[in-house]
């Protein structure tokens, strides 16, 4: 019965770890128990045919760990969970061998008065705005912090829309957006509602803000390139005349825009530790986004521990134990209202002042939700659910670094084309009218 996943968390304050074991098969249906010996902690199934597989979950003196005292052993399905104690742990060596991941700056991919250059779809690749040298790159006040405590020197009350609003040649940036002057994409760009789709392919790109002085571009809908326009000659078919044609070497918006930097930055956000004053007291917060066809998807995430230790296998199958940092939470995926998206359909708990709201891009959206939904799997079933009313689930999100971010994201993609009961971002078609608008 091949082991699928497994997850340890430890505790090296209490000295003690959980660890959570996911079979290819019931487990129930075998005769499994779990032995300690010279070796380890072992996971040991007797055969039909009489004979013991064994396979080592943990070395003994893993990490330096002395492990004793097997506590809490269950099997449920195709899971088995169980406790150990220690009473040693070298935590040196568990981080030599342990996959670190420091949030980085919001950085963006180019400079002030850098050559001009244009942003295109990313679908498509269609032009939205014309090539321009931006003159001011600045910061954009987010969805947690009000502007006026973004603005350390504004008195609390309303933000002039003239501060907030950017120039002709000004780009803003925030968690996963960049912000302009309404103006300047109006003319590449169809509109229904406040909602901006690309006049080309008709991909849902932002929507407008500051009573529509203001474009939000979601980040993962668009990329930028310099336009260099060379000569190149054509074919002997087309009489070999040399025409001038436009080449562009698209690129990212931001330096470090993988979910888990987007992950590190929400949970500073929110627990900002040098500026208390701007942190919620609650460990709850709403992220929601629009569809492209106008659909709201909610998803509540409650953060137990914003920074667990943890050892896994990663990739799948592979035999060797990995450190790693984690987000340990539950999250719940709320209602799906088919309203015009300027209206939030209101929860009890959302009138308190302690859970904010953060509206992300769709794609980051489903993005994330499909990687809490992969990591829940690790979680037996009948312990999923924090309680028997508000019924969140329990998950995990791994901090990884770039190379296993990739991965991931393939096969994330993968199953989203596979269920039918998934929107996948490109795979949808705003209506014809938004194209009429533009």
């Amino acid at each position: 019965m091949p082991l699928l996943k497994c997850l340890i968390e430890l505790r090296p304050n209490l000295r003690t770890a959980v660890v959570l074991l996911h079979f290819d098969g019931l487990v129930t249906e075998n005769n499994s128990r779990i032995e300690i010996d010279e070796q380890g902690v072992n996971v040991c199934e007797t055969l039909e045919n009489g004979s013991v597989k064994t396979q080592l979950i943990i070395e003994y003196n893993a990490f330096g760990m002395d492990i004793h005292n097997i506590t809490s052993f269950i099997v449920a399905d195709n899971h088995i969970y169980f406790r150990f104690n220690y009473n040693r742990i070298d935590l040196e060596a568990l981080e030599r061998q342990s996959v670190l991941v420091a949030m980085k700056p919001i950085e963006l991919q180019f400079k002030e008065r850098s050559a001009p250059f244009a942003l295109h779809c990313i679908s498509c690749s269609a032009k939205l705005v014309s090539s321009c040298s931006y003159g001011r790159l600045r910061e954009f006040p987010h969805g947690i912090v009000e502007p006026a405590d973004f603005y350390c020197d504004m008195a609390r009350g309303p933000v002039p829309n003239a501060l907030l609003v950017p120039g002709t040649t000004d780009l803003f940036y925030g968690l996963n957006y960049i912000v302009l002057k309404t103006d300047v994409v109006l003319s590449r760009v169809g509109l229904h509602d406040s909602l901006i789709y690309c006049g080309n392919c008709l991909r849902l790109l932002g929507k407008l803000i500051l009573q529509g002085l203001a474009a939000r571009l979601w980040a993962d809908t668009v990329h930028w390139s310099l336009e260099i326009e060379e000569n190149k000659e054509r074919t002997e078919k087309e009489s070999k005349v040399q025409a001038a044609v436009h080449h562009y070497d698209p690129h990212p918006i931001f330096k470090y825009d993988m979910i888990t930097q987007f992950m590190l930055r929400l949970l500073h956000c929110l627990w900002r530790p040098v500026m208390p004053q701007l942190s919620p007291i609650s460990n709850k917060v709403l992220l929601w986004c629009t569809l492209p066809n106008r659909e709201l998807r909610k998803v509540l995430l409650l953060v137990l521990d914003p920074d667990l230790r943890v050892l896994r296998r990663y990739p799948p199958g592979h035999e060797s134990l990995c450190g790693y940092r984690a987000c340990k939470l539950y999250f719940k995926i709320l209602d799906i209202v088919n309203v015009n998206h300027t209206y939030l359909d209101q929860i009890p708990w959302e009138d308190q002042r302690e859970v904010p709201l953060l509206e992300v891009s769709h794609v980051m959206f489903l993005a994330l939700v499909a990687r809490l939904e992969l990591n829940m799997e690790t979680v037996p079933e009948a312990w999923r659910y924090n309680t028997c009313t508000e019924k969140m689930l329990l998950t995990y999100f791994f901090y990884e670094d770039e190379p296993e971010e990739q991965i991931i994201a393939e096969q994330l993609w993968v199953a989203q084309q596979l269920k039918k009961n998934v929107i996948v971002p490109d795979s949808i078609d705003a209506n014809d009218e938004h194209s009429d608008e533009s």
